[in-house]
């Protein structure tokens, strides 16, 4: 029963997403009802419903079923760093992530609340052996009920944000003395090494004084878990990143096979002398 329930969850999430890409279409085709306004006098009147249902249609089904494409691209690392893309995928690309930006979170939410997914996961590294495992969490956009929880039961006291859409909630970040480290990264598209480098030595200089880190982007799979990733390659698994990547993927089954990366391989082997410069740079 629990088998088919799952089953039945994943198959109406697959079906929500597909909705969703419509969904984005559609409002991005909003305009397209004040066209057809000026055009709805030419046609004759019995046709005029089914002629704007229509017309109103293309175009959205045509912009979601570009949205999902842009997903199944992030998800197969097709798309580049976000500098590289030209003027039409970055307008594209943006709109797509500011607008899909709350339906996402409240999906895995959902997913959450019915004990099929958890929104928030802290990374496992007891297979280490480690003598003092760092306390590594992994969440879709946070909430700010989820940090006042963190940071109560755990002592939270970093947060490595990989949205550009979103600063998550700053007032209780600013309450309760938690450190951001902003990268700005796009959805749907490759972080930059520089982004990488910056997100994984704020978290080294976290975690070597025994602080837990929250890493999150929109969903906590791709952005959040690229940095993480890379940190974990770096300091943790002696340059191994699958081996990193599989861990976080024990932890945290939805997030992406992102170790073959550029930007991580290229963090991973960094020497001690460059990433020196990467921090005075950031610094």
């Amino acid at each position: 029963m629990s088998n088919f329930v799952t089953f039945a969850l994943k198959q109406f999430g697959l079906g929500l997403e597909w909705f969703g890409a419509f969904s984005i279409g559609l409002f991005l085709t909003g305009f397209w009802g004040i066209v057809l306004r000026c055009v709805v006098p030419f046609f004759p009147e019995t046709y005029i419903p089914l002629t704007v249902y229509f017309l109103m249609m293309v175009p959205a089904l045509v912009i979601g079923a570009l949205c999902r494409f842009c997903i199944t691209m992030q998800r197969d690392a097709a798309l580049r760093e976000w500098d590289s893309l030209s003027l039409p995928w970055k307008a594209f690309v943006w709109t797509c992530n500011h607008v899909s930006i709350w339906p996402t979170a409240g999906w895995y939410l959902v997913m959450d609340a019915l004990g099929q997914r958890k929104y928030c996961d802290l990374i496992d590294l007891s297979s280490k052996g480690l003598e003092k495992s760092p306390k590594i969490f992994l969440t879709g956009l946070p909430t700010s009920a989820l940090i006042k929880k963190l940071h109560a039961q755990h002592g939270l006291k970093a947060v490595v944000n990989c949205c550009v859409e979103s600063a998550g909630p700053a007032a209780v970040y600013e309450e309760l003395g938690i450190q951001v480290c902003s990268l700005e990264a796009m959805d749907y598209c490759n972080l930059s090494r520089l982004q990488v480098a910056k997100g994984a030595l704020f978290m080294k200089k976290h975690i070597d004084q025994g602080n837990p880190v929250l890493v999150h982007c929109k969903a906590g799979k791709g952005r959040s878990t690229t940095v993480v990733v890379a940190y974990l390659g770096k300091y943790i698994f002696g340059k191994d990143a699958f081996a990193a990547n599989q861990i976080v993927r024990k932890s945290r089954p939805s997030a992406l096979w992102i170790h073959k990366r550029a930007a991580v391989q290229g963090f991973i082997e960094m020497s001690e002398d460059q990433v020196q410069v990467v921090q005075e740079m950031l610094d």
